[in-house]
């Protein structure tokens, strides 16, 4: 799942240096029509992948799983409870689901060969990502049970990844050249989203003031959490020791939850509550932990992972980073 930590990882080594904001435009819900160089998939499931879902609630934990899934992982939650997310199964393929009261209702994406959900709303709009048989990336919205591609205008790939109780949408999308870019979709507008002077940026998550969270890659080629407000940046988040941070969600409250990489390659949740981090491993915690979204009433949902692909992965994103190259001294 490209989406967790260790997938977040390639995606780094594959940003590029972002060309100057496009023009304002409106997205369309029809295949992307703009050449891309290769295809680019925004789902990776493996069967070798093994781990569970979770919810954090008042301190406590509670496991969960889709019947007979090598791999179940939540990723979004609103606040009636309702969560969705993505289970690989045992050939290896992932599909989306709504957990709604106890009850998981998989979401069939018309053309999908692998899909995952990774945001719900209040108004209980969920949206995703797919990729089709010639494993291209789109983006997925379901509105009373009706999913609905969304793919931006001339974009090789639409991968959205945060949404708010507006129904403003975050993600990345690439240019017929292949290079990546941040955006933000509201009221039909697409924007880019960039941090200043950064070489990329992947926006993950928005609250429902405009607050924007993900992380960017600096003047010093390492990846750096961040907060945009309106376009302004208020916040740098790099966690003490950690090789990498990366915020996946904020909530009204300003609190952030994510991933980190220790010193000895393992990922952890996190969660950064006035200005204080604490690491989130749910009991039974396996080699990648990632808290990938909050609401309003401090729930956190997440999962843990092992995947034997994860060290070679980290490996050549890392070495992507480290052997980037920039004019600009601005940023970390």
């Amino acid at each position: 799942m490209r989406w967790i930590v260790i997938a977040a990882l390639v995606a780094i080594a594959a940003l590029r240096v972002q060309e100057p904001a496009a023009a304002a435009q409106s997205p369309s819900t029809s295949t992307a029509t703009g050449p891309a160089p290769a295809p680019f998939g925004c789902l990776d499931p493996s069967a070798d992948e093994r781990g569970f879902g979770f919810l954090l609630q008042e301190g406590l934990f509670t496991r969960i799983e889709f019947p007979g899934a090598g791999l179940t992982a939540i990723s979004g939650i609103n606040s009636d409870g309702q969560m969705v997310g993505a289970y690989i199964d045992q050939e290896g393929t992932d599909h989306a689901f709504l957990l709604d009261r106890g009850k998981f209702t998989p979401i069939d994406v018309p053309g999908a060969s692998d899909a995952a959900a990774t945001r719900i709303n209040a108004r209980g709009q969920i949206l995703g990502q797919y990729d089709d048989a010639n494993d291209v990336c789109h983006g997925f919205v379901v509105e009373q049970g009706v999913p609905r591609t969304l793919d931006l205008p001339g974009a090789a790939f639409t991968q959205p990844l945060g949404m708010n109780d507006l129904g403003q949408i975050v993600g990345v999308y690439g240019d017929a050249d292949g290079t990546q870019h941040g955006f933000s979709l509201s009221e039909g507008v697409v924007a880019d989203v960039a941090v200043p002077d950064a070489l990329a940026t992947a926006p993950f998550g928005i609250d429902n003031g405009g607050r924007i969270v993900g992380f960017f890659v600096g003047a010093d080629s390492a990846a750096h959490g961040f907060v945009l407000d309106h376009g302004v940046l208020t916040d740098v988040i790099d966690i003490e020791g950690a090789s990498l941070t990366l915020p996946f969600d904020i909530d009204d409250h300003g609190h952030i939850v994510g991933s980190y990489v220790d010193a000895g390659g393992a990922g952890h949740g996190f969660v950064l509550l006035d200005g204080a981090f604490r690491t989130i491993d749910p009991p039974g915690a396996l080699f990648n932990t990632s808290a990938f979204d909050i609401d309003d009433g401090g729930q956190i949902v997440g999962a843990t992972v092992d995947d034997p692909r994860a060290s070679s992965h980290r490996a050549a994103a890392m070495r992507a980073i480290k052997a980037r190259r920039t004019p600009s001294a601005t940023l970390p």
